[in-house]
């Protein structure tokens, strides 16, 4: 499963869902760039692609970055905490406010199922002559949204000052 998009954002249990192997991506995750993670199942069985060197119980060469591994640990760490739930709340409440905000506007139409959307996720359509007076207008607010998505995920404090 690539889970690089949800990983962070959702609550992924591997045993739970049934996952043999999840990868994730450290700079998805506000982890170093060129890190990341592979979650493999007891006794499932791969076969490295490339062989030498035996670093990782012979799935991988080469050197092991261990700066890289301790800051992808910490990043981990820092979203998956005792708030996560309560984030992951605050954050569908956002999207639920900004959707609201969106169909407000004429000629923007949601795309999908908002019931099953991913709070970080938001499809929107609008007719054709609205998009060029729009596209100014929705990159701001879709900045500031990532701004407080950001605050959010990492200090609620600093999210009620934006």
């Amino acid at each position: 499963m690539d889970a690089i998009q949800a990983y962070g954002k959702l609550k992924i249990i591997p045993k739970k869902l049934g996952i043999d192997l999840l990868t994730v991506s450290g700079h998805k995750i506000h982890g170093p760039k060129g890190t990341g993670f592979i979650y493999i199942k007891d006794k499932t069985r791969l076969r490295p692609i490339i062989l030498g060197g035996g670093q990782q119980k012979g799935m991988r060469s080469g050197t092991e970055n261990v700066p890289g591994i301790a800051g992808l640990g910490k990043a981990v760490e820092l979203i998956y905490n005792a708030d996560f739930d309560k984030k992951q709340q605050d954050m569908y409440e956002l999207r639920k406010w900004f959707v609201s905000e969106l169909c407000k506007i004429e000629g923007v139409t949601i795309n999908g199922s908002e019931e099953n959307a991913a709070w970080h996720v938001v499809s929107a359509s609008l007719m054709e002559s609205r998009r060029r007076c729009f596209y100014m207008r929705w990159r701001i607010k879709a900045y500031m949204c990532r701004q407080v998505q950001h605050a959010l995920l990492t200090d609620r404090d600093s999210a009620l000052h934006l």
